[in-house]
């Protein structure tokens, strides 16, 4: 278990470009040499890409809340309305 916890740990470093030069190196060979390792840097990806994805999702829900709430006030209104004339 320790083994797979330093693996994801090692993995998420090298996609967040963490590593030094020489680790990263080593690395891309570790992923070379394994396949299981390569496809796990893969999914990892995959899955860091699904959190950023569902991060803009919620701040443009509350993007939306506030520009909803904003346009409500009739003063905010007419001087935004102002600017843009």
């Amino acid at each position: 278990m320790r083994k797979q916890l330093h693996e994801i740990q090692d993995t998420d470093r090298y996609i967040l470009d963490k590593m030094t030069s020489p680790e990263k190196l080593l690395f891309q060979v570790k992923m070379i040499l394994s396949p299981v390792l390569k496809e796990n840097v893969q999914l990892q990806e995959k899955a860091h890409q699904f959190i950023r994805w569902s991060a803009r999702e919620e701040l443009r829900e509350k993007l939306d809340t506030i520009h909803t709430l904003l346009m409500k006030d009739a003063s905010f209104r007419e001087k935004i309305s102002s600017i843009f004339k």
